[in-house]
């Protein structure tokens, strides 16, 4: 388990979601709370913890965008509903129709619209199966 220290320098709800921006040193960890009615502690100025699994951490290989991520795909954006803090997009791929949920700014700063080329990455573990 990955164990950091910052403190909350931000925080945007919408309904039961809290996107929560914690500053750790010289960085920014965005984390999205659910269902945060009990979670009081999440205000301006207040410093938390942040427990990062090992498996959750993505590694890539900026200068020829190669990943950690076992399952890589081409996609295409089929369907983008924007909403205040998430943002639903709908894509097309080789394994059929596959729906993602991230946060509204970064489909700003990818500059996501209907059409746009991406490359979809699912993680090995976080993967269910049934019979």
């Amino acid at each position: 388990m990955n164990i950091l220290r910052g403190d909350i320098i931000h925080r945007e709800n919408a309904g039961h979601l809290t996107r929560v921006t914690i500053q750790v040193k010289d960085c920014e960890i965005k984390v999205l709370v659910i269902d945060t009615a009990s979670a009081g502690y999440l205000q301006k100025k207040k410093s938390v913890t942040l427990y990062i699994k090992e498996t959750e951490v993505i590694l890539a290989e900026p200068a020829h965008f190669t990943t950690s991520i076992d399952n890589c795909f081409p996609g295409e954006v089929k369907q983008l509903d924007q909403g205040k803090l998430l943002s639903t997009l709908t894509l097309n791929t080789p394994l059929g129709e596959i729906t993602s949920i991230i946060f509204t700014d970064v489909v700003d700063i990818l500059s996501l619209q209907k059409a746009s080329k991406v490359f979809v990455m699912i993680r090995s573990t976080d993967i269910m199966l049934s019979e």
